[in-house]
């Protein structure tokens, strides 16, 4: 059997995330205010669509797979945020932006060192399709506990208290 998870979130994979997409640009005090609400808007890229998917709702699906002796490809993520959703998570109203001009952005960012995340993974993000997860909850009896929504809030709490996980692949 394959597992295919979106993002994988938790609140212990902060550092983790933090590394991997923002760096050194966005300071932890400022991810407090984001989580406090303080950001009355958000651009956000047209279009965007995000799933994330709680590292324990993984762990079950694994342990369902395991139980079932399951083949095959399983896709794993929770319900899809649009920008309007994503823009709440913080407290704010999404401003839609082109998503051209946020990828410059994003080229120019990179190329000054200033966000670890290149502009292939913002394509990603902005490219990959809603997954469809029917095949797990179907022959696994599988269902996320976990929305996007709820898992992305761990993440943020994770971020804004600098959370740093326990084991060395996730920041310890």
């Amino acid at each position: 059997a394959r597992i295919r998870p979106t993002l994988v979130v938790q609140r212990d994979a902060a550092t983790e995330i933090r590394t991997l997409f923002l760096g050194p640009l966005v300071p932890r005090p400022a991810l407090a205010l984001l989580r406090g609400g303080a950001l009355p808007v958000l651009p956000l890229p047209a279009g965007l669509e995000l799933q994330f998917v709680h590292a324990d709702d993984v762990g079950d699906a694994v342990v369902r797979i395991l139980d079932r002796r399951a083949v095959g490809s399983f896709n794993l993520a929770a319900d899809a945020l649009d920008i309007d959703e994503l823009a709440a998570l913080l407290g704010a109203r999404a401003v839609p932006v082109p998503p051209g001009s946020v990828r410059a952005a994003v080229v120019a960012l990179y190329a000054a060192h200033a966000v670890p995340v290149s502009p292939g993974w913002y394509d990603v993000a902005l490219n990959t399709p809603v997954m469809d997860t029917s095949r797990a909850r179907d022959e696994l009896g599988w269902v996320p506990r976990y929305s996007s929504t709820e898992g992305a809030r761990e993440l943020l709490d994770g971020l804004a208290d600098g959370v740093v996980g326990p084991t060395a692949a996730m920041g310890a």
